[in-house]
């Protein structure tokens, strides 16, 4: 990490424009053409300056910030105590228990191998819901709740 050069994208929040095409070009290689993306860079951080900051009571005040907030906490509440980390954790028990015929450790790697997958192909779901289904109520909450319920059930 030392020899790693500033990010980017921090170095163009900076104004430090020259060390940030630098930076970038020593990241992409030198044969790369980092124009476009270093013009969606600083486009990117144009645009963030236009939006501005909020306060922290505002965050917590105004109903835009506070309701999806809240909703995100009680996603994670109920994922955390729905009971599966007690099942990862006694996975390879649950299985000698059983007698799959399979060994523990093989079951609980097929386990983890379904939890990978069904997380990677929840997010290219999440990504193209509103392509799929239109615009429907809450897409990301929607989204969120299907992949805890479905790793849930795994």
């Amino acid at each position: 990490m030392l020899l790693m050069p500033e990010s980017p994208f921090y170095l163009v929040t900076k104004g430090r424009e020259t060390e940030a095409r630098r930076a970038l070009q020593w990241l992409r290689g030198r044969h790369y053409d980092i124009e476009d993306e270093y013009a969606e860079m600083v486009a990117t951080h144009q645009r963030q300056q236009e939006i501005g900051t909020i306060s922290i009571q505002e965050f917590c005040t105004k109903r835009v910030y506070l309701l999806p907030g809240l909703i995100m906490i009680a996603l994670m509440f109920f994922q955390q105590y729905s009971g599966i980390n007690a099942v990862l954790m006694y996975l390879t028990d649950i299985f000698n228990k059983a007698d799959t015929g399979m060994s523990s450790g093989l079951s609980a790697t097929l386990v983890t191998l379904v939890q990978v997958s069904i997380a990677q192909m929840t997010g290219r779901v999440c990504d193209n819901f509103d392509y799929f289904v239109g615009r429907f109520w809450q897409p990301a909450w929607l989204c969120s709740w299907w992949r805890s319920s479905v790793e849930s059930c795994c």
